[in-house]
């Protein structure tokens, strides 16, 4: 027995003549009255009389009648709430926890504007655990402060920020428009490594640090005791106390670049891949669109 011997069942008996039925269904009259005849032969009774110009329920399809229509608009249902279903994908992405609070507006907006078509999954990490993620195929995109890799349609750069310096305001370079390199001989210097074995964006004019930290909530804690100056993208800036402020680095690498990649995987997803796209359009500042 199935739905489809159930559906003949049902319109026969609703018309009392198989054309009719046969008709309604767009199949052939034979189809019909072999399928009839099946369903009999398994129930092992008569569901019809046949009469002149058509058939009539039998007293064992009289009774048969009210379930099997049952189960057909059951079915019917059924089939109409899976058809309105459709499938999500999920979009993964890695994002350094250190710009987690400057893309969140973004993110928030795309995953309500597409929840119809895919479930937004964020993986908060240190940018080192989003480059492992995004190389192990663990991830559909990644954003991270470092190049993720030299093909131009994998990787691209959605934000550029200046470099501060964090300071305590009675620091005597607090006062200055802007600190050079050459201002940071002698000073103490904080690095947050961000899950690298060393200092990421340390470069041959860049004094180095006296302390090189995994712990970003450390590194202000030692600024705000003194102890030293602490070099950090504007954007990966949060709200700074009172007696702390932000003085500008200038010269040579005084911008952080922050790249988005997408995953070669998702090439073998064609919705994916436009979702992907669209969502790396959406976190790109529009300066760089």
């Amino acid at each position: 027995m199935d739905i489809r011997q159930l559906r003949y069942f049902i319109e026969t008996a609703q018309h009392g003549n198989i054309q009719d039925t046969a008709d309604i269904l767009f199949v052939t009259r034979q189809a019909v009255s072999k399928t009839l005849m099946q369903l009999e032969k398994e129930l092992g009774y008569p569901l019809f009389y046949r009469v002149h110009g058509g058939v009539i329920l039998s007293e064992q399809g009289k009774r048969y009648y009210d379930r099997a229509l049952a189960v057909v608009q059951s079915f019917d249902s059924l089939e109409a709430q899976m058809k309105q279903i459709q499938i999500r994908e999920q979009l993964r992405i890695a994002l350094p926890l250190t710009v987690h609070h400057y893309f969140y507006d973004r993110l928030e907006e795309f995953s309500r504007s597409h929840e119809d078509k895919m479930e937004l999954i964020l993986l908060g990490r240190t940018d080192s655990e989003c480059h492992t993620l995004f190389e192990s195929g663990a991830v559909d995109m990644a954003v991270s402060h470092l190049k993720f890799s030299s093909d131009a349609d994998k990787d691209q750069i959605i934000a550029v920020s200046p470099l501060y310096y964090t300071m305590r305001k009675d620091h005597p370079l607090a006062s200055r428009p802007y600190v050079t390199h050459q201002d940071l001989l002698g000073e103490h210097l904080i690095f947050y490594k961000n899950g690298y074995p060393r200092c990421f964006w340390l470069h041959e004019d860049t004094p180095k640090p006296d302390f090189a930290i995994d712990d970003i909530l450390l590194a202000y804690e030692l600024v705000e005791q003194g102890r030293g100056i602490f070099p950090v993208p504007l954007l990966s800036l949060p709200t700074l106390p009172d007696h702390l402020t932000l003085v500008p680095l200038k010269g040579h690498n005084d911008m952080d670049y922050f790249h988005c990649a997408i995953a070669s995987h998702t090439e073998n997803n064609p919705l994916l891949k436009k979702l992907c796209l669209d969502l790396r359009q959406a976190l790109k500042d529009p300066s760089l669109a």
